[in-house]
């Protein structure tokens, strides 16, 4: 009976964590501006006079083949290309072919030469929702740089939308916070990173909305990652759910059955059945105690700016440039090294290397270098290092 209890309480908890995993599907994510980083890029007009912001366009989940950018980053109504850049640092970019210009609602489409694992799509909401007191922000290079020549970081600066306006035939927001660093092209977020609209004139303030967007794409028949509920996944949940409460119930009546089948033979070959529970000590063969594996893993750098650093990994820590999203942080000044390079997981038993779309790799000590977003396996005292043999990293547990 006891162990009947036992499963029965294993029953209750895995639903209790399934109720949890359903509402944490349905529920509002704990979003950030910053979320939508990874989906600008830089455009520069076919003859290098003239440059905006972009944002790439693709189904979620997927690499994007498209741009979306401001029209005013040709160099004519006549022009068919635009050199779109994913680092300047790495000096890595692309020309880019126009795939649909509309000069008076002020866009431009561009296609790349192919998918790509540089950016992620942007993800667009309405914009019917937005008032005055929405919390906005432009996410966008700034505008007082050489674009050519330096480097740079995205801006985020807070953005207030005025009523909507409708300015040649298309529905348009004014802007009214100071806008003097944006370029055209910037998309326009709210708290979740999801795009509202875009600036198509930086200078005047005006911002054409998801909405409109939304139908071009529509209309050009290019799928886009749009806000809600995913409902693929919700099945998908439902389903596992089912499963473990169809195999729990199974497991249950079989455990019960024998159970009694073992209690009803004892008792007719004249077995006597303890009244008292078993020294559990009667079990234990050749005094051997389980091992405990360890909870989690040393990482030792061998080299580079955080040569000498052991560092604690449990679970899964991210290494990068960007403090705020990596457990194991380099100087914002170190090259080579991506914002969020690569991460390692560990579960107490074995440890994953995985490069997470970094702009010059992640290596084996042997030099093999590691496929973009594909786990590898380590075991204790293997290396790996960042770009560039000094960056160095020994893990141990």
């Amino acid at each position: 009976m006891k162990r009947i209890s036992n499963l029965g309480k294993l029953f209750g908890m895995l639903c209790l964590v399934a109720l949890m995993i359903c509402t944490m599907a349905v529920g509002v994510s704990a979003a950030k501006f910053s979320n939508a980083d990874d989906s600008v890029v830089a455009v520069i007009s076919e003859y290098g006079t003239k440059y905006a912001t972009g944002v790439a366009i693709g189904p979620k989940g997927k690499d994007p083949a498209y741009i979306l950018t401001s029209y005013g980053v040709l160099d004519s109504a006549s022009s068919k290309n635009a050199m779109v850049y994913f680092s300047f640092e790495a000096d890595k970019s692309v020309v880019a072919t126009v795939h649909y210009s509309n000069a008076d609602m002020g866009i431009v489409v561009l296609r790349l030469p192919e998918r790509t694992s540089e950016v992620v799509p942007a993800v667009f909401a309405s914009s019917n929702k937005v008032t005055t007191d929405s919390e906005l922000r432009g996410i966008c290079y700034p505008d007082d740089i050489n674009w050519l020549q330096n480097s740079y970081d995205i801006i985020r600066p807070g953005i207030s939308l005025n009523k909507l306006d409708r300015r040649n035939d298309c529905d348009v927001f004014e802007v009214t916070a100071t806008t003097n660093k944006i370029t055209a092209g910037c998309p326009v977020v709210n708290n979740k990173g999801e795009v509202v609209g875009i600036f198509v004139d930086a200078y005047k303030g005006h911002v054409l909305t998801s909405e409109e967007i939304m139908e071009v794409l529509d209309n050009e028949k290019l799928s886009y990652a749009k806000a809600g509920i995913d409902t693929m996944l919700l099945i998908i949940i439902g389903a596992a759910v089912l499963v473990v409460v169809i195999i729990l119930v199974v497991v249950l009546v079989i455990v019960s059955s024998k159970k009694k089948n073992k209690a009803a033979a004892g008792v007719a070959g004249g077995e006597a059945i303890p009244s008292q529970p078993v020294n559990a000590g009667a079990y234990v063969q050749n005094n051997t105690v389980p091992v405990a594996t360890p909870a989690s893993m040393r990482l030792v750098c061998r080299g580079g700016a955080l040569n000498g650093n052991t560092y604690t990994v449990s679970g899964t820590s991210k290494i990068g440039r960007d403090a705020s999203k990596c457990e194991i942080a380099y100087p914002v000044n170190t090259q080579g090294v991506s914002g969020c390079h690569c991460e390692l997981t560990f579960d107490g038993t074995v440890c994953y290397l995985k490069d997470i779309g970094s702009s010059y790799g992640t290596f084996l000590s042997n030099g093999t270098k590691l496929a973009p977003h594909a786990p590898q396996l380590l075991r204790s005292g293997d290396t790996f290092y960042l770009a560039a043999p000094e960056n160095t990293f020994e893990v141990r547990f």
